[in-house]
């Protein structure tokens, strides 16, 4: 079932304040890529869940702005595929993951991030090795912090790693599919808490660790089977409990 926005300042994080802050920092902001950054944070974050119905009328007319920009950001993130718009609906919803294309997403990365390692491996020079030291460290230790934080801790580790790789087209790849990266670990970490003591989610905080010493031991191939392989498991994991992303975007 799909929810409206009734009341946008109150309704699961649509953030008047914070839009009407953003313009008034940035006067010169278009309004088109206000409203997308604003709707973009907010569905990715997780603040507005799976399922919900944008209504451009409603939202415009809460911001207090037309309905040409509210729609240009709406078709800007309909074409990343943030939101969808059925066959025989009118406007959008956000979008959900099925498992399949929870598959393909970690399929994906497999491919990019393990010949990332296999090239950081092979040229070391770029690499900001106490950095990716500390986020590792930080990471194997920070499952009772907040989805975003450990989110964030994850997700710039692999960053790291695909800035250093020196690869214009893997970057390029990476870049594509790292919006929907971010809202799947955030998805991810969130609907399993309570899963906090299985050893499969503590191992996979570990496997940073594991990625980074392979790489500054500087041998590429046992860099790339253990990303490789650090993927897998994030897609095991999360391919498991994708019922309970399901069930809290139905709450």
């Amino acid at each position: 079932m799909t929810k409206d926005i009734v009341n946008i300042d109150s309704m699961e994080g649509l953030p008047v304040k914070l839009m009407q802050e953003q313009l008034r920092k940035n006067p010169f902001k278009k309004r088109t890529d206000a409203v997308y950054d604003i709707l973009e944070d907010a569905i990715i974050s997780c603040r507005i869940r799976p399922g919900t119905r944008l209504n451009e009328k409603m939202i415009s007319d809460t911001l207090g702005i037309s309905r040409s920009p509210v729609r240009e950001a709406l078709q800007r993130l309909a074409a990343s595929g943030l939101v969808v718009s059925g066959a025989n609906e009118r406007g959008y919803h956000v979008f959900h993951f099925t498992l399949h294309e929870l598959k393909d997403l970690f399929q994906a990365r497999r491919a990019i991030e393990g010949e990332i390692a296999y090239l950081c491996a092979q040229n070391r020079r770029n690499l900001d090795l106490k950095k990716l030291e500390q986020l590792a460290e930080d990471f194997s230790n920070c499952l009772d912090d907040d989805p975003q934080t450990l989110s964030g801790l994850d997700l710039e580790f692999h960053r790291l790693l695909c800035e250093a790789s020196s690869s214009v087209m893997l970057k390029e790849l990476y870049e594509h599919i790292d919006q929907k990266m971010t809202y799947c670990s955030i998805r991810c970490i969130e609907c399993v808490r309570e899963y906090i003591d299985e050893p499969d989610l503590r191992a996979i905080t570990m496997q940073h660790l594991t990625i980074l010493r392979a790489i500054e031991l500087g041998i590429p191939e046992i860099a790339a089977r253990a990303m490789r392989e650090h993927i897998d498991a994030c897609c095991n994991f999360g391919c498991r409990y994708h019922h309970s992303w399901l069930a809290s975007s139905a709450e």
